[in-house]
């Protein structure tokens, strides 16, 4: 694999003016590539997964001048390769790649071309187009054999069920603010923080009302065991689905979350934090306002667009740099 600059680890003040963090904190490289992936792990996101995950490579954003994205990095224990470089016409809005699992490969959506829409990264990380017809031209949220969920926009949310029952889930429940599908149901809440949930094979998206979980409204929404977690502009809050309780975990505004082995992670302006089944909170890192993903057992990795991101470790012992903005 061609090496590309080595990853550095002092920042310039210019940078520290868009990072996560300060510049007091400075992080090891991250190094090893080689924790055990997580089958089809699922980041519930409405805008889109900015990061995948495949055959021990990280695929993430490239920036340039502290947040103009203009590409993908693949990086694994070999190094950093960069597959994928947008040129300075494209805008960079526009420049800014999706990606997903399906059928054991990873896919990313081209949003920044009329055509081939839709590539496959095989293992030397080279981009196969394939057949748009595969694939409505909504951004893919989830993507099994028997369902797939694409958000066109927050009033249409088109789900397929064994490739020919079709509905738009908001069509019964109103605009989406969170969907997160389990077992053989599916759970949608709305902006105002009304549950509501869908047998996916059996109800052809007509939706149950659940609960109006206290008029907090909705962000994003993961569901771990028994538990719903949600949060609002207002703190992030877990409703139990047996019992129908609601508690407060946490009283400020919420900027990602996602789940891994009952353990649910979550990142504010303070920080990166998770919280136990018991409702115990351990503070990870310090890094403020990330995009949380978790595709291995080891670590949650951090995405935001200032040009860094980091990788810590799901019990908070180590925080690494993964790639730098470059300048």
């Amino acid at each position: 694999m061609k090496l590309y600059k080595k990853i550095i680890l002092v920042l310039s003040v210019t940078i520290c003016a868009v990072a996560f963090c300060s510049c007091a904190q400075q992080y090891p490289t991250a190094s090893d590539f080689s924790a055990k992936e997580i089958e089809n792990s699922y980041n519930n996101t409405l805008s889109g997964a900015r990061m995948g995950y495949h055959n021990n490579t990280l695929y993430c954003p490239k920036y340039t001048n502290g947040g103009s994205f203009k590409g993908v990095y693949a990086v694994n224990n070999d190094g950093v390769e960069e597959i994928v470089e947008c040129d300075d016409n494209i805008l960079d809005w526009t420049c800014n790649p999706y990606f997903f699992e399906y059928n054991d490969n990873l896919y990313m959506e081209n949003t920044f071309r009329d055509n081939d829409k839709y590539s496959r990264i095989d293992k030397n990380n080279k981009l196969i187009p394939i057949d748009n017809d595969s694939y409505h031209y909504g951004e893919v949220m989830y993507l099994t054999d028997e369902l797939k969920i694409y958000y066109y926009d927050a009033l249409d949310i088109r789900v397929i069920v064994n490739d020919k029952d079709e509905f738009n889930l908001t069509a019964y429940t109103g605009t989406a603010a969170g969907v997160y599908p389990y077992g053989d149901e599916l759970y949608v809440m709305n902006g105002l923080g009304w549950l509501y949930k869908t047998n996916i094979y059996e109800d052809n998206g007509v939706c149950e009302y659940i609960s109006t979980l206290n008029d907090k409204g909705c962000r994003v929404m993961e569901i771990s065991g028994d538990y719903l977690y949600y949060s609002s502009y207002h703190g992030m809050y877990r409703y139990d689905l047996k019992s129908e309780e609601l508690k407060t975990i946490d009283i400020s505004e919420i900027t990602s979350m996602n789940t891994y082995n009952g353990t649910v992670f979550y990142a504010n302006k303070d920080g990166v934090f998770s919280c136990n089944k018991k409702g115990e909170i351990k503070k990870l890192t310090d890094i403020s306002n990330s995009s949380i993903y978790i595709f291995d057992t080891e670590w949650v990795y951090l995405y935001n667009e200032s040009g860094i991101i980091y990788r810590v470790s799901q019990n908070g012992d180590a925080v690494e740099t993964i790639v730098l903005d470059e300048q």
